[in-house]
């Protein structure tokens, strides 16, 4: 997939595991998506599909453990006045 640097978000590769008593499993697995200023990106899906991870992922929201972003690299371009 190519990214263009006029994305003020970039995710590739985004893999989520979660760890449990029962072993380790991939909830999201290599998604990967670009965002440009003013797009708005929907994330669309059947029940249980990863939408809710994958957004909780991003915004590392999931407790570690159990959950652990492996291998991620989600960039953000900083505006003008934004202070994060």
């Amino acid at each position: 997939m190519s990214f263009s640097s006029d994305n003020v978000l970039t995710v590739n590769g985004l893999r989520t595991t979660l760890f449990l008593r029962d072993g380790a499993f991939d909830v999201v697995r290599n998604v990967s998506f670009g965002i440009r200023g003013g797009e708005v990106l929907a994330l669309v899906g059947e029940s249980g599909s990863g939408k809710t991870i994958t957004a909780l992922s991003l915004m590392r929201l999931l407790p570690d453990p159990p959950a652990r972003n492996r291998h991620p690299r989600a960039e953000r371009a900083q505006h003008e006045g934004d202070s994060r």
